[in-house]
């Protein structure tokens, strides 16, 4: 673990801390994002964590697809 400067306020903080624990300033990244448009195509694409278990699966897409009505 490192320490890096916050881009905000200049104090330390990890290299692996989301935010400054100083300011909450959001990290700077140095790693360069993903390139999303190069990934494959996701069958998933447009569905939301439909259940609320935390991912986007094949329950999700079942949920988007078959609706539960309740009566």
């Amino acid at each position: 673990m490192a320490m890096v400067k916050c881009d905000e306020c200049g104090k330390d903080i990890s290299d692996k801390a989301p935010a400054c624990v100083n300011c909450g300033a959001p990290a700077a990244t140095t790693e360069p994002a993903a390139n999303v448009e190069a990934a494959s195509p996701s069958v998933f694409t447009g569905i939301a964590d439909l259940n609320g278990d935390g991912k986007i699966d094949y329950e999700d897409l079942k949920t988007a697809m078959f609706p539960r009505v309740d009566h």
